[in-house]
């Protein structure tokens, strides 16, 4: 009788915890936070690549073949969300790395949310090179970027 009740009691704690930690569990906002860290390293990171590179070679970075020659110093290649891709520009404005492609909700709120924290070097917008922001209430997916400058 006495090992029955403690099943009884163990079955009912194991639901209750079930049920309050599936409950507290927000899986969107786990993925937007990764998400967003993975944007933030990956910035970070080509920031510090071409910093390097130009302290070594003595010259801009050129945008055609930039992949091969930024990480000819070493082999890092920056990570990317689904449907995004990194570009490198170097224009009168000044020198920017952008994540851009066809984005869902979640990572449209990635964006927004590395865009805050990276205050006055990256905006979100509809197009790389960018030096305004833009809210989107519109449907998704769609076609989103955001952009870090790295010299202006």
């Amino acid at each position: 009788m006495y090992a029955l009740l403690i099943v009884i009691m163990a079955l009912a704690l194991f639901s209750a915890l079930l049920y309050a930690g599936s409950s507290s569990i927000n899986i969107d906002n786990y993925l937007i936070k990764s998400n967003k860290g993975l944007i933030e390293s990956s910035a970070m990171t080509l920031a510090t690549q071409f910093t390097a590179y130009e302290n070594i070679k003595g010259y801009a970075l050129q945008e055609i073949n930039w992949q091969n020659e930024l990480f000819s110093l070493n082999r890092y290649s920056p990570k990317v969300i689904d449907g995004t891709v990194w570009n490198y520009h170097n224009n009168v404005d000044g020198s920017y790395f952008c994540m851009s492609g066809l984005v869902n909700e979640l990572n449209y709120k990635s964006f927004k949310l590395a865009e805050i924290s990276a205050d006055g070097i990256s905006f979100v917008n509809t197009f790389c090179g960018s030096k305004t922001s833009l809210s989107y209430n519109g449907s998704f997916p769609v076609e989103m970027a955001i952009t870090y400058w790295i010299r202006n």
